[in-house]
């Protein structure tokens, strides 16, 4: 099987604007202030939950399998939280991508790290 070479001119195929145009937009919010990410991830996170897909249902039974004591109510809840999780993941994995080590650096905290060096030892 000969590989196929990919150049800077097959991104630009109609077949490709789609992810193009979603890399773009990530890029975009990458840059925003962290506040604005989560807030943008938790509004993503809410349309995920919106619209109806096979996704939604298999979460739902993978919540009742999990939780049986839940009530319906509850497990609702738990779903729509688990959408908002995923849709600011997604902002999450773009902001890594795309923000500076610099001010990535600023956002993280390190508890127990005396801990993990203790281990390695």
């Amino acid at each position: 099987m000969k590989d196929k070479k990919v150049t800077f001119l097959t991104y630009l195929y109609p077949k490709n604007w789609l992810i193009n145009i979603v890399l773009l937009q990530a890029r975009l919010i990458a840059s925003l202030p962290y506040t604005w990410i989560m807030k943008l991830g938790h509004c993503l996170g809410i349309i995920l939950y919106s619209i109806p897909s096979n996704r939604s249902a298999i979460a739902m039974k993978n919540i009742e399998l999990c939780f049986p004591r839940l009530t319906d109510l509850e497990r609702k809840k738990l779903l729509k939280k688990h959408f908002i999780s995923l849709g600011i993941g997604f902002l999450e994995i773009a902001m890594l991508r795309w923000k500076s080590n610099e001010k990535l650096k600023q956002l993280i905290t390190i508890n127990g790290l005396n801990h993990l060096k203790r281990a390695v030892k």
